[in-house]
């Protein structure tokens, strides 16, 4: 009797299945994920410079400094700043020019220390703290940019108007 060897066609397609999902869940962990953790970030960034620059547009001078003359520190967003500082970003507790040591309470409001230390992305920015007044624009900053730097270095960029894009 004459025995047939070979794969069948549907034995063929079942393994090539198979080797199209190992590689697509495992290649991405073997080389790598720079790219899109600096890319993740510049967005978490760019949107909370937009935040906080429209709750500075939307709050008058009274709102943002006093209420009824004793400061608003209990406000996140009272004093319309962002702190950029080498390892991480966000919204400094009570008006304060440091980050809360504990991490933030809601998640968008900056990276906590823990995500700092466990990324390899870096930030560089001509202001450590950017304070948007209540046109929009940012104090000090005639066009800034913002490097955001892993295996590929991203910008953001604060034009003088005010106008935050990523480029």
């Amino acid at each position: 009797m004459f025995k047939k060897s070979g794969f069948t066609l549907i034995e063929l397609v079942i393994v090539i299945i198979l080797l199209g999902i190992l590689a697509a869940t495992a290649i991405p962990k073997l080389i790598g994920n720079d790219g899109f953790e600096a890319q993740a970030y510049r967005d978490q960034l760019l949107q909370l410079l937009k935040t906080v620059q429209q709750q500075a547009m939307s709050c008058d001078d009274d709102c943002r400094k006093n209420v009824g003359g004793i400061p608003r520190t209990n406000n996140l967003y009272a004093c319309n700043k962002v702190i950029i500082e080498s390892n991480r970003f966000g919204i400094p507790k009570g008006c304060d020019v440091t980050f809360p040591l504990a991490g933030y309470e809601v998640p968008q409001l900056g990276m906590s220390k823990a995500e700092a230390d466990s990324s390899s992305i870096s930030f560089n920015s001509p202001l450590r703290i950017i304070e948007f007044d209540s046109r929009g624009v940012a104090n000090g900053c005639v066009s800034c940019d913002i490097s955001i730097i892993g295996e590929q270095t991203l910008f953001i960029r604060i034009e003088s108007q005010g106008y935050i894009h990523e480029q």
